[in-house]
């Protein structure tokens, strides 16, 4: 009778568990949306050419390089955090990279993409944009034809917190990829 109860108690226990995890995750990542602080980061591509490509852009960013400390060794898949701050034109642009969790500052949790002797590529946590399920091709249309004019003058919107880092929205110039692609629909449906 007691083992019954055990494995009742256990069974239960692992179930709030499998619930409590991805709802704490989510949770958290909707108060950085909420409460975050915002900062801009340069777009220099978006990548339709993933193997299982799904709904959702991948996307490049100019600026995505930091030069290391001297005497500090990284290795390519190590989790570093990524200091930054605005540059003149308001984009976010990183400083310097730590592994220790910073005291203050603004700062990420990244992956070194790849590491060299002075410098650094750091891969963003926030490198994928999901789309509706109806507004994805129309998308993929325009962001590839608009890549290949070479005229794309993107950004993101990213909120910040406790240096956890959310993808807010994407822009090509000046607009949301929504409203981009409602304004120049004619252009891409071609």
């Amino acid at each position: 009778m007691r083992k019954k109860h055990w494995t009742l108690g256990l069974f239960c226990l692992l179930a709030v568990i499998q619930i409590a995890v991805p709802v704490s995750m989510l949770v958290r990542r909707e108060i950085t949306l909420r409460t975050g602080k915002q900062f801009k980061f340069k777009v220099t591509s978006v990548d339709f050419s993933d193997a299982i490509p799904g709904r959702y852009v991948a996307l490049s960013f100019k600026g995505d390089q930091v030069t290391l400390p001297e005497g500090m060794r990284i290795f390519e898949g190590q989790s570093v955090y990524a200091l930054f701050e605005n540059d003149e034109n308001g984009f976010a642009c990183f400083k310097s990279v730590s592994r220790m969790r910073p005291k203050g500052g603004n700062y990420i949790k990244a992956t070194v993409k790849k590491s060299g002797s002075k410098e650094a590529t750091l891969s963003l946590p926030f490198d994928r944009f999901y789309l509706e399920e109806e507004i994805a091709p129309p998308v993929r249309k325009a962001c590839c034809k608009y890549s290949e004019e070479k005229k794309c003058s993107g950004f993101t919107t990213v909120r910040v917190k406790s240096g956890l880092a959310v993808l807010e929205e994407v822009y090509i110039d000046d607009l949301s990829i929504k409203d981009f692609i409602k304004k120049n629909i004619d252009r891409f449906e071609k």
